[in-house]
């Protein structure tokens, strides 16, 4: 989608609550799937995104989820409530379970906390691959909050499943 194309759903659409995200993305910015607008920094998205007045975010994008991205999009699009998305490499795997967050948020269906952990588990074990769920008030609210930490703790667990260095 290009961001004419954008810009044109958003007036057309006045609200939407939950967005699901498709891309190729690193802790820097996201290019969406079809690649038409190019790789963009987190704050354009935010600016791209802010029309909609998205309250939440998901995303089916490698280190989408991460904190510094997170912070920008809360930063640029004041409706915002929540994020969602890996701060690591996407596996296919992880994908599944993204997609039916975000049909039971555009639904507006209540998730369980039990189920979201379990979810989380069922992640974890089957890709070795973790998922977070960033709030405004984590990220934008909270004293002496360095979501940083939870960069490196994704990082970390990279490193001993995947061998790969810090």
């Amino acid at each position: 989608m290009s961001v004419p194309s954008l810009l044109t759903l958003s007036q057309e659409c006045s609200r939407s609550n939950t967005i699901l995200v498709v891309g190729h993305s690193n802790q820097y910015g996201l290019q969406l799937a079809n690649g038409d607008c190019g790789f963009q920094e987190w704050w354009v998205i935010a600016k791209w995104l802010e029309s909609f007045r998205p309250k939440t975010l998901v995303f089916v994008a490698c280190l989408a989820a991460r904190f510094d991205g997170a912070k920008a999009l809360f930063e640029g699009i004041k409706s915002l409530h929540t994020v969602y998305g890996s701060p690591l490499k996407l596996y296919p795997q992880q994908v599944a379970p993204l997609i039916v967050l975000a049909v039971a948020l555009m639904n507006r269906w209540k998730i369980p906390e039990d189920l979201k952990m379990s979810v989380q588990v069922a992640t974890f074990l089957n890709s070795r691959g973790v998922l977070y769920r960033w709030t405004r008030r984590e990220v934008l609210v909270k004293q002496n909050f360095d979501g940083r930490w939870w960069n490196r703790f994704a990082d970390s667990l990279r490193s001993i499943f995947d061998g790969e260095p810090l």
